[in-house]
């Protein structure tokens, strides 16, 4: 499962209560990653980018479907936490002291926040690097910090490909485990006979062969 963050420009997409052909397009986008098992989560910085849009240009139904869809389901959207704020700090820091900041030193980093809202979820949930991503429509200063692309490029054609990069793994795995078996039956029945036929030789009785078996404490087929 693949947890999608929204930065601000799909959000915006997505939440256009006029549906322009962009607008269908992301939701069908959506609707196939919600259905294929993958999570779509909203930053609350990423709302605040939309929302104070909104509220300038008094766009009522705008907000309507901003709210309507970061509470469906109820838990998409993601609060700012002192964590993330933390991070964002060090993120930031780390950006302006290797010359790669992304933004003036006196505006609010919303491309830091949002980075680092997806780092805390991932952390707070356990999720592996390759398990989060930022949907965005500009990768640029976001990809220094997580794992980052164009909204439309995260298709479930690519995430396929990699499933099946790792099903062929698991399957590679899984025949040499098979032939591991096999081969260990067949070293058992060989070591088996051999010892039987040492026995009828030496014309051992049953208690003599408990007594060899018990002294040596082999297991056949041990490898």
């Amino acid at each position: 499962m693949l947890t999608i963050i929204l930065d601000t420009g799909p959000l915006g997409i997505l939440t256009n209560p006029k549906k322009p052909h962009g607008t269908v397009d992301a939701l069908r986008w959506a609707a196939a990653h919600i259905r294929a098992g993958n999570r779509i989560m909203v930053p609350s910085i990423a709302d605040y980018e939309v929302r104070r849009e909104l509220v300038r240009l008094g766009k009522a139904c705008g907000l309507v479907s901003l709210d309507t869809w970061n509470a469906t389901p109820s838990d998409r959207y993601i609060i700012l936490t002192d964590n993330a704020l933390r991070l964002a700090s060090e993120l930031w820091a780390r950006a302006r002291n290797a010359g790669t900041a992304t933004a003036d030193p006196k505006e609010l980093d919303c491309d830091v926040l949002i980075a680092d809202q997806a780092l805390d979820y991932a952390k707070m949930h356990g999720l592996a690097p390759n398990e989060i991503i930022v949907a965005t429509v500009n990768v640029g200063h976001l990809a220094q910090f997580v794992q980052a692309e164009i909204w439309q490029n995260i298709s479930l054609q690519l995430l396929a490909e990699g499933n099946n990069v790792r099903d062929d793994r698991e399957a590679w795995l899984a025949d040499r485990i098979a032939e591991h078996a096999r081969r260990t039956a067949e070293i058992v029945r060989l070591e088996t006979a051999l010892n039987e036929r040492v026995y009828r030789l030496f014309a051992l009785t049953p208690e003599e062969i408990a007594i060899v078996e018990e002294s040596t404490k082999y297991r056949y087929g041990e490898v």
